[in-house]
């Protein structure tokens, strides 16, 4: 019998004669055109656009399906398609698994394209689809599209998938999934950032607006759960970084290459669930660690692919003893399973290691007022291999990318509406914590007054007062100032009272020598943690600088700052012009109230409110003025102006508390003549000028190191690991 003749064999011909010709493209596409009008059931792509029924009960699920299928329909009858971009050498290859649900595949492909910006290529492996997936994939340019006869399930169907693959790095991704923008960009930095990464999970949010999970956790018994689930989308838990024992295959990126070490998925966990639960695992036990990021914000359908979520779990308890048997001596070292662990085995930290910092508010360096000491503190910690939880006690929220802006990723932040009292905190995370640093008076007093009804809630726990600045010595040069005379035994009084909150402190931080002597008199472990600043560069060239500076924080009109800038402005300025016959170049940096920065610009001041980076104003300057006349803790802006090479005019008040000498480190003044005399020796003398612009250098290299402070922390913490295993909890097989 010959070979039929037909438009089959025609065809073949024609593609024969024009192969590799500049002709052949244009073929491809008239092939193109009648393969789809081949495959195409009459009337199928109308009946699926007039044919959505309406929810009966329209709840977050149903609701977007119905979109999702009104927007495929309006997409099918078209004539568009999605374009993805080419590229020879993708960075990523995201792979997707499909079996029907076309409608969600096609709101997944367009929120890769709405939202990738690296080099990508997608691989896609379509199980035998049977609805209109065929004619989705019709319509993709740039997409490597495997058409599976029959459903091998998602296991086999990925690791096909990832031998197709070409990019450096390999995304699993649901196609019942919507990307949020910078997702994979975020994850691939994460992983370029650290070897011992072996993949990076994201924070997965269902159609009800609520979380699924914020990292999982895998129990001794081999169970598995979400961390997280049914909590809102942005609930402090699920914000902060940190190690998890599996991350949902949903969204899983991780390097192409280790997926391949591993073998990829183990095929004896097909169709599917547990795979990526033991991949993980034996991930973790090469040291390979996986990483929740909450910046990684994926929306989930769930269980798209199943029948039912019945079926999906019939599943996972099947597979579960699979990876019991292969992972026994990994599963021996996890939290047994019970809800009073799963604090604990959120992370793989000890109790030793874990630390609560109660502070007023998020340590942003730009509040002054001892929050960038506290800022610093929180990296030393994380730097020094703690796991911190930062709670800030006044109920005030940011928004979660401006709270992380100077906070390590990795710190949990209890803020806002949905965090508890700080009673109830203590209370919930009772034993969870080997040691709690508190700062500043009032926050301590507060933990005095739960500690009198509960005097048993930190037990086994380090209770360390961070002292920050002892306030009543301020309060007292206040009063002074003011004309209130103050008598030696109320003096006494108020000091004493201010130390005596810290008699329940096991250890206490002081900011000076000064400050720590007066808690020792009463008995107490002291240790100095003062500040330290980052070597900056700066010009020790005089030339290019000109005028003095001021720097500071101003919250209210009767704080230590806005009362120096009113004196600054009221007496010093004028006595520098009665004394050289010109008004002085003046400017004020810092963040202040609209009516301060108001005022000083009314006395010819350059006002220039917050500046992220000082350290073009500094490296401009060529006198840094601090004319403080009452003030507790430690003059962080001194330091600072030191370390850019800036001398300095102070206050005897603010070098006392430095320990710095006039004529050595700074130049020191207490009245307006003094001060403007001062000014204008360092602005006029250029050899006192490099005279205290050396010896500050060397001060500040000498006292405000980063070396220092990690010591300081050190020797604080170091009996942390002894009393916190009277409660520590206890990892069961």
């Amino acid at each position: 019998m010959g070979k039929p003749v037909g438009f089959a064999r025609f065809w073949n011909q024609v593609r024969f004669f024009y192969k590799q010709s500049p002709l052949q493209k244009y073929g491809k596409q008239i092939e193109n055109f009648f393969r789809k009008m081949r495959k195409r059931k009459p009337g199928s792509a109308e009946e699926f656009v007039w044919n959505v029924p309406i929810p009966t009960e329209m709840n977050p699920q149903n609701a977007l399906d119905y979109a999702a299928r009104l927007h495929l329909n309006a997409f099918l009858t078209s004539s568009s398609q999605l374009v993805f971009p080419a590229s020879e050498n993708p960075a990523v290859s995201i792979i997707l698994v499909l079996y029907n649900r076309v409608e969600l595949t096609f709101q997944c492909l367009q929120s890769i394209l709405a939202t990738v910006t690296t080099s990508m290529e997608v691989v896609i492996y379509d199980n035998g689809s049977n609805d209109l997936t065929n004619s989705l994939l019709d319509r993709l340019e740039n997409v490597v599209v495997i058409r599976g006869k029959e459903n091998i399930g998602y296991v086999q169907a990925v690791n096909r998938a990832a031998e197709a693959s070409q990019g450096t790095y390999l995304l699993l991704l649901n196609n019942d999934t919507q990307l949020i923008s910078g997702a994979i960009e975020t994850g691939i930095e994460d992983l370029e950032s650290d070897p011992t990464i072996g993949g990076v999970g994201a924070r997965l949010i269902l159609p009800d607006g609520l979380l699924q999970e914020a990292g999982s956790i895998i129990w001794s018994d081999g169970s598995t759960l979400g961390y997280c689930r049914g909590k809102s989308a942005e609930h402090y838990e699920a914000m902060f970084l940190r190690t998890v024992d599996y991350c949902s295959a949903a969204f899983w990126l991780m390097r192409r290459n280790v997926f391949e070490q591993f073998g990829g998925f183990d095929e004896g966990f097909s169709p599917a669930y547990y795979e990526e639960v033991d991949l993980c695992s034996r991930m973790n036990q090469t040291g390979l660690r996986q990483v929740y990021d909450p910046r990684i914000v994926v929306l989930h359908y769930e269980f798209a692919s199943s029948k039912s979520a019945d079926a999906a779990i019939k599943l996972q308890v099947a597979h579960r003893s699979r990876f019991v048997s292969r992972n026994q001596n990994y599963l021996s070292q996890q939290y047994s399973k019970a809800p009073g662990n799963i604090l604990a085995a959120r992370t793989s930290h000890q109790r030793n290691r874990r630390i609560l910092m109660i502070e007023d508010r998020i340590p942003h360096p730009e509040l002054g007022s001892g929050f960038p000491r506290s800022n610093l503190m929180l990296h030393c910690l994380v730097e020094l291999g703690y796991e911190v939880t930062l709670f800030a006690a006044v109920n005030f929220k940011e928004n979660w990318n401006t709270a992380y802006r100077d906070i390590p990723r990795s710190v949990e932040i209890v803020q806002g509406q949905d965090a508890p009292s700080m009673a109830d905190f203590l209370i919930e995370r009772q034993n969870h914590y080997g040691a709690v640093i508190i700062s500043r008076p009032h926050n301590m007093e507060k933990v005095n007054f739960i500690l009198t009804s509960r005097p048993d809630l930190l037990s086994g726990t380090i209770l360390v007062y961070d002292a920050e600045a002892i306030f009543s010595i301020r309060e007292i040069e206040r009063l002074r100032l003011a004309g209130v005379n103050i008598s030696d035994p109320k003096r006494h009084e108020m000091l004493n009272a201010e130390l005596q909150i810290a008699e329940k402190a096991d250890s206490i931080l002081a900011v000076s020598e000064g400050e720590a002597q007066l808690f020792r008199d009463l008995g107490k472990e002291v240790h100095v943690l003062s500040h330290a600043i980052p070597k900056p560069a700066y010009k020790p060239e005089i030339s290019s600088r000109q005028g003095l500076l001021f720097v500071g924080a101003v919250h209210d009109v009767g704080s230590p700052n806005a009362k120096s800038l009113v004196w600054l402005c009221e007496e010093i300025l004028p006595a520098i012009k009665a004394q050289s016959g010109r008004f002085p170049s003046m400017t004020i940096a810092g963040m202040m109230l609209e009516q301060t920065q108001a005022y000083c610009r009314t006395k010819q001041c350059n006002v220039l409110g917050r500046v992220d980076d000082l350290s073009e104003v500094y490296q401009s300057a060529r006198v840094f003025v601090a004319p403080t006349q009452f003030a507790a803790g430690i003059p962080l802006k001194i330091i600072e102006a030191a370390a850019h090479g800036v001398p300095v005019v102070a206050t005897s008040v603010l070098a006392n508390q430095l320990g710095w000498t006039h004529g050595c480190e700074l130049l020191v003044a207490d009245s307006p003549e003094e001060f403007a005399m001062c000014c204008l020796k360092l602005q006029q003398n250029d050899t006192l000028w490099s005279n205290i612009q050396y010896e500050a250098l060397r001060a500040v290299e000498r006292d405000y190191s980063k070396s220092a402070i990690l010591k300081s922390l050190q020797l604080v913490l170091a009996d942390v690991s002894e009393k916190s295993l009277e409660n520590r909890v206890v990892r069961v097989a």
